[in-house]
C-alpha cells in the first residue's frame, strides 16, 4: 500500500509539475482600456483534466487520512517516521492541488468520500479484529 501510495504521489506530482507549467503557459493577460494588463485569464481546462484533478484530490484526501491513522497507531519509530513523511508530502501536495484548482476557478473535494470513510473505518479496526481472531485481545477490554 505504501509503494502504491508513493507511486501515486510521484505520478501526480509529475503531472502537476508538468501540467501546472502547461496550464501556467496558457494564461492570457486581460488588457484594460489603458492598455495595461490588470488580470490574468486562464484557458479553460478540459473535462478529462477536471475529472483527473477531482480523482487525485479524493485519493490524496484518503492517503492523508490513512497516513494520519498510521501515525496515531505506529508502534515503531520507523513506521511513525514513514507515516509522518507521507502525511507531510500529501499535505503539501493537497495545498498545491487546491491552489491549482483555485487558479482555474475550480473546486476539488477535500473530504473523504463515503467509500473512503468506510475503508478508513475498516483500517482503524484492523488491529482489534486481528487481536480478537488470534486470541490476543483480553476479555476485560
Amino acid at each position: 500500500m505504501i509503494k502504491q501510495g508513493l507511486a501515486t504521489l510521484l505520478a501526480t506530482g509529475a503531472f502537476l509539475y508538468v501540467g501546472g507549467k502547461t496550464l501556467a503557459q496558457q494564461t492570457t493577460p486581460i488588457q484594460n482600456t489603458s492598455g495595461q494588463s490588470n488580470q490574468t485569464q486562464t484557458t479553460p481546462i478540459s473535462s478529462n483534466t477536471k475529472q483527473f484533478l477531482n480523482k487525485t484530490a479524493q485519493d490524496s484526501a484518503y492517503e492523508l487520512a490513512s497516513a494520519e491513522l498510521a501515525l496515531q497507531r505506529a508502534q515503531s519509530p520507523q513506521v511513525a517516521q514513514v507515516a509522518l513523511h507521507i502525511f507531510n508530502d500529501h499535505a503539501q501536495f493537497q495545498r498545491a492541488l487546491l491552489e491549482l484548482a483555485r487558479q482555474h476557478n475550480m473546486s476539488v473535494p477535500v473530504d473523504l468520500s463515503k467509500q473512503d470513510r468506510s475503508r478508513l473505518e475498516n483500517l482503524s479496526h484492523t488491529q482489534t479484529r486481528y487481536s480478537l481472531r488470534s486470541g490476543i485481545h483480553s476479555r476485560a477490554s
